[in-house]
């Protein structure tokens, strides 16, 4: 198999990598979009032998690879929220939290004062 010749060729780099030589990824991609390969492109991903794996099929564009590889690289910072309004934001995905807590922490009032709201039957 082509990832073990890999593998032997690279042994001594590896070995020298000390504790995190045991943190090989093999990367197998295609742009190919072949949805009969799919279950065979999982099997190849599913299988820990020797190196981790990151298999896919239809990677056509950087913006593809770069998502496909983004686990290999670092965690990405906070996108800047500059001119978002957070308390529009917060609204929005805060559903299951009573209007009037929101409303409360939103405003002026003590955490306590929200403690409270949230305690209290809706």
């Amino acid at each position: 198999m082509a990832q073990q010749q890999v593998l032997a060729r690279h042994a001594a780099g590896l070995r020298a990598a000390g504790t995190k030589a045991w943190n090989v990824y093999s990367v197998f991609l295609t742009s190919e979009l072949a949805p009969k390969l799919q279950r065979s492109v999982e099997k190849l991903e599913e299988n820990f032998s020797l190196t981790r794996k990151i298999a896919r099929t239809g990677v056509q564009t950087t913006e593809d690879l770069s998502n496909v590889l983004m686990s290999l690289g670092p965690i990405r910072s906070q996108p800047l929220l500059e001119n978002a309004d957070i308390a529009d934001r917060l609204r929005a995905r805060a559903k299951d939290v009573p209007v009037d807590a929101l409303n409360a922490f939103l405003g002026d009032l003590s955490p306590q004062n929200v403690v409270e709201i949230l305690g209290s039957p809706a």
